[in-house]
């Protein structure tokens, strides 16, 4: 599944709060070549060419308290591309501080590459809105109706 369109707009903000933490660096979205060959488009890659990372804005539990295995699967996956790249810092950049320390926890015990930076930058005002909403509505939409009379 991809980004929803709240989370794409919500990029751009985190790119921006990315460059303050990374000495004013410029960051943008930009498909890179793979060291096996093809391409991935990478959220965050400094105009330099020298870093490039993933930007996340999924919690890591869903509205109805359980563990969100598809959010944290597709970054697991996402990691694969990153380690696709020679000669590059690489990070992740997580807007949620509830996946934020679930990949701390996952990179402590050794199961995502310690080289990978992660990075917890905040969502604000519009964004933050527009991401919640967006959520809510998936949310919604992925529940089960429930049947009442029987």
């Amino acid at each position: 599944m991809g980004k929803s369109s709240a989370a794409l707009n919500a990029e751009n903000p985190i790119r921006d709060k990315l460059s303050e933490k990374m000495d004013g660096r410029i960051f943008v979205k930009k498909p890179l070549k793979l060291s096996w060959g093809g391409d991935f488009e990478f959220d965050a890659v400094s105009v330099d060419g020298d870093m490039a990372g993933l930007i996340s804005t999924s919690r890591s539990k869903t509205k109805s308290n359980h563990k969100n295995y598809g959010g944290i699967h597709k970054i697991r996956g996402d990691i694969v591309s990153l380690m696709g790249l020679e000669n590059k810092s690489l990070f992740l950049v997580f807007s949620e501080e509830s996946m934020f320390n679930e990949f701390k926890r996952l990179q402590e015990k050794k199961k995502i590459p310690p080289n990978i930076l992660l990075l917890h930058i905040p969502l604000e005002g519009e964004y933050l809105v527009e991401v919640t909403k967006e959520r809510e509505r998936a949310s919604k939409e992925n529940r089960p109706e429930t049947k009442t009379g029987m």
